[in-house]
Order: structure tokens, then sequence, then C-alpha cells
């Protein structure tokens, strides 16, 4: 069997209930060996919920979960966390402040019934892993936010389970700290083909780290693909802003190509655009569009639809503008310092955009 056609976890119409509020409403997703799958949503989406059921924090009021082939959870099923073989990187380190850190890391091998001599061997080899073996002896206060979240991690690689859950690791993280950690993780799961699940509230980092992404809105698993895929191809304006960017504008397709060039009414320009959609074959009529900013351009073309700057934000990288038209709230961006202002008559046109689900 191919290693890479494992389930790791499996969670089948799962729901999960605060008392009389339902917070996860029939979550179905599986992650496969060697995969990490980013969640992503908003604040109050279920994000952490589902996860907590997943560790075995919370019963599930209806569904399945699977941690390979084994059933953990269902409504009348419920294995304790430490039977789950699930390693959890939580966002508060979560670490015992009365212990050393050779001590936290471990932990979950005495539980498994390690003896302590071979338990702290086994922790100081994860540590000496991740570059924090000269740590080993200090106790939590004496590290920084980094280093104790490396240390939350060396102790679920201690576990050596099947299956990591990490819940916004890197929140409290500076950029340097956080890219660091997000490489260790990724080569970890590479080189154990262990599964992981990973909450996160910031879309590049989600983008960036993971194989699929999730997005779960209001308790609901609404859309999973490839990074690529959500960001170019939402299903909704919702999706779409939650991962970065985005103008939403509706569009009359009047001719469309079979390689996706279409002429487009948009408001009272019309404009040749490559139109992309997972959902459905575009056709001809009323459509709606949207738009990353790279995907736009000012110009003063005469297809061009006029516009209105009222935004200009420059990011060192590149230049944000956000602009007033006829079709609404448009945007457009281009590499390096800003070469209009706000208030200046420009004109708009887009060279691609995804057709949303209506």
């Amino acid at each position: 069997m191919n290693t890479n056609d494992v389930h790791r976890l499996s969670i089948s119409g799962v729901t999960v209930a605060h008392g009389a509020e339902v917070v996860v409403k029939r979550a179905t997703l599986t992650v496969r060996a060697g995969e990490m799958v980013a969640l992503v949503g908003p604040s109050g989406s279920g994000k952490s919920t589902l996860l907590g059921a997943i560790a075995g924090f919370y019963p599930v009021q209806a569904g399945a979960i699977w941690v390979g082939e084994e059933l953990v959870a269902s409504p009348t099923l419920s294995l304790p966390p430490e039977r789950r073989r699930i390693g959890v990187v939580f966002q508060s380190h979560a670490l015992w402040p009365q212990w050393m850190v050779v001590d936290n890391v471990a932990y979950p091998l005495r539980r498994r019934g390690m003896a302590r001599p071979a338990a702290r061997r086994e922790a100081e080899m994860m540590l000496a892993a991740i570059g924090m073996d000269a740590f080993a002896a200090r106790y939590p206060s004496e590290l920084s936010g980094g280093q104790r979240q490396r240390v939350g991690l060396a102790r679920a690689l201690a576990a050596r389970p099947d299956l990591y859950l990490f819940d916004e690791p890197t929140a409290s993280l500076d950029p340097a700290n956080r890219e660091a950690f997000m490489q260790e993780v990724r080569e970890r799961i590479r080189t154990t083909q262990a599964g992981a699940l990973y909450v996160s509230h910031q879309a590049d980092e989600a983008l960036s780290l993971a194989h699929r992404v999730a997005v779960m809105m209001q308790g609901e698993i609404l859309q999973v693909g490839a990074p690529a895929e959500v960001y170019e191809c939402p299903r909704t304006a919702e999706i779409a802003r939650l991962l970065g960017p985005a103008a939403c504008a509706t569009g009359v397709v009047h001719a469309v190509d079979a390689r996706g060039w279409a002429r487009v009414q948009i408001a009272d320009s019309e404009q040749t655009i490559r139109l992309s959609s997972l959902h459905r074959e575009v056709d001809h009529g009323r459509v709606s569009l949207m738009m990353r900013p790279e995907w736009c351009e000012l110009t003063d073309d005469e297809a061009s639809l006029p516009c209105r700057v009222v935004r200009v934000q420059y990011v060192g990288h590149r230049t944000l503008y956000e602009l007033e038209s006829l079709a609404g709230r448009l945007l457009a961006s281009h590499t390096g310092p800003p070469q209009y202002q706000e208030g200046e008559r420009v004109g708009w046109k887009v060279r691609r955009a995804s057709v949303l689900e209506r």
C-alpha cells in the first residue's frame, strides 16, 4: 500500500455542541500520511472545538472520528486523550512550570510506561533534534516564547504519534521564530509520515505551510482543496476575503472561448478576461466575479473602467490600491512604491477573475 493513501485522520459527519449551542456541524475531513492540512476560519467558526473533539477533550453528538484505522469517537464511544496516539501543540505552550524542560518533554513517554532514565534520554534526543538540548535543565519561565513553543513541539514529537494537532501555535511568535517553527514542523511531518491538522488564523501561514486547506465558517467546513485552488477559485466571497485581499463585482459574459478567455462587461467597461471556475462551466450571462489585486492593474487604456483612488497601502514589496467605481469597491496592486495618490482618477483593468457560486 502506498503510504500516501493511508489516512491518519478521518472525520465523518461530526457534530459537536457546547450545551444547547451547536459549534461544529456535520464536519467531514481526511488527513493522509505525510500530509499537513490547514484548518482556517474566522474567530468563533469552530476550529478549536473540532480540534478538541479529535483530541478527546469534547464528546461528539453525531458522526465518527478515526485515528488511523481505530475508531476513537462517536456518540457512543470516546477513547480518553492519552489512548488516541495524538500529539497536540497548543498556542499557550501548556508546559508545567515546576518541571525542567527535559521532564516536560519526557512526560508523554512516562505516561506510556517508560522508565524515568530511558524517558529522559529519549527527551534529550528530541530536544537535540530541534536545537534545544542546551536548555534541557532550564525551567519554562527561563525561556523565550519561541523557545517554549519549540519545547511544546519536542514534547509532541516524543510521543511519536500518527497524528499531530496544532492549535494556532505561532500566534505569539515573532516572524523569525515563526518561520523556524514552521520549517521544523514541515520536516517532521515529511520524515515521520505522520499526519497533521494545523489550525491557523493567518491565511499566509496556512497557504504556505499546508498541502491542503480546509475553510471553516459558522461550524461548517465549506471548501477543501490545494492552497492555490482555494485562493484562486474560492466558492464564495466570504472565503475569498478570508484568504487575502479580494474584490467582488457583477459582470456580464458576452462571449467565452474554450481556453476560458471571455468578453465581460463590468459596469460600463468591456474587457477581455481569463475566467476560471471550479464549480461549473462559464456560460453567457450575469456572473459574480472575484478578483485578487495582483490580477488587476491601473492604466490609461481607453477600455479600462474609470475609478478614483480612495486608499493607498505600501507594504514594502508592493503597493495595494483601494478604488471607488461604478462597479463598487475594486482593488489593484503593483510591485514597488506608490505611483498614484489618494483622490487621483485612474483606469482599472483586470486580467483574470474567478467565477463565484451563485
